[in-house]
């Protein structure tokens, strides 16, 4: 392996997570507003009460309330994106970022991927993101299995790439009928 290859796995497995990101802030949000939010039917309703908000533009946000206390413990946010992958993505697919926050007490239990899987499958979209935690890149690796895929693209050309080269190449992932 030369330097090149190293530098690049290491690029791909410890992704640096954005400073200053206080994932709390959201779940107070949701306690905050939660009489301004709508309850929803989702799979995650077998484990939580579901909010919906969408006062956070570009985001769609989900508040998961514990059942017994009604307070917010999580929250899942789909970000909106402009850009169209149209080399990449079949048309109508979106790319959209997800955001997961959880509290403490609930981390751990698998509610994180549950809630990726049933948010990936239920859209006309496939997640990307450029830029995670290790942690985040070993659930985001836990969802490729069967139909879902994983796929690179380069930031320059938004061509796909057999592994990113670069620190802003992208990492997409979703059910491999979406992607050309």
């Amino acid at each position: 392996m030369n330097i090149k290859e190293i530098i690049t796995e290491e690029v791909v497995d410890e992704y640096a997570v954005m400073p200053n990101f206080d994932p709390s802030r959201t779940i107070r949000y949701g306690d905050e507003e939660k009489e301004n939010t709508r309850l929803v039917k989702t799979p995650m309703s077998q484990l939580f009460d579901v909010r919906y908000g969408d006062s956070l533009v570009p985001y769609h946000t989900y508040y998961f309330y514990d059942k017994k206390t009604g307070k917010c413990v999580g929250t899942f946010a789909i970000e909106m994106q402009d850009l169209k992958f149209e080399k990449v993505l079949k048309p109508g697919v979106e790319a959209v970022i997800p955001h997961m926050s959880l509290l403490p007490q609930v981390q751990g239990q698998g509610i994180a991927k549950l809630a990726y899987t049933t948010f990936l499958r239920g859209g006309n979209w496939v997640f990307v993101t450029s830029r995670h935690t290790q942690s985040a890149a070993g659930l985001w690796n836990s969802l490729v299995t069967g139909d879902i895929i994983n796929v690179y693209v380069s930031d320059e050309t938004e061509k796909r790439i057999k592994k990113p080269l670069s620190y802003h190449d992208l990492r997409m992932i979703g059910p491999k009928d979406r992607f050309l």
